[in-house]
């Protein structure tokens, strides 16, 4: 699988990208990043789809501003916030977030 597809509503748009068994989610920017939060649904879910990403060898990272800030499934290395949570596959990369939060986009 191979290819990439921009995504855009309600002005709001990013990219998603595959490649062999890794999937990118590009956000341009933290609103984007807080309406699909917003819309991501529950723990539970999040856990769900990060173990299925897991057994079947996958990974999604999602990038902000460039910069990878969370990968859900194989490539996942939880931490003791994500084990405290209990997430799962899930690695929230936090000093990634913070910097591309205060990243300037040219």
């Amino acid at each position: 699988m191979a290819g990439s597809v921009r995504v855009e509503s309600g002005g709001l748009g990013f990219t998603v990208r595959a490649q062999a068994e890794r999937i990118a989610v590009e956000l341009p920017d933290v609103a984007t990043l807080k309406t699909l939060l917003s819309g991501a649904g529950d723990i539970g879910q999040l856990r769900f789809i990060a173990g299925l990403l897991e057994r079947y060898d996958m990974d999604v990272v999602i990038q902000l501003k460039g910069e990878t800030i969370a990968t859900l499934g194989r490539g996942a290395e939880p931490g003791a916030f994500e084990n405290m949570f209990a997430l799962g596959a899930v690695d929230v990369k936090k000093r990634q977030l913070i910097k591309a939060l205060f990243k300037r986009r040219d």
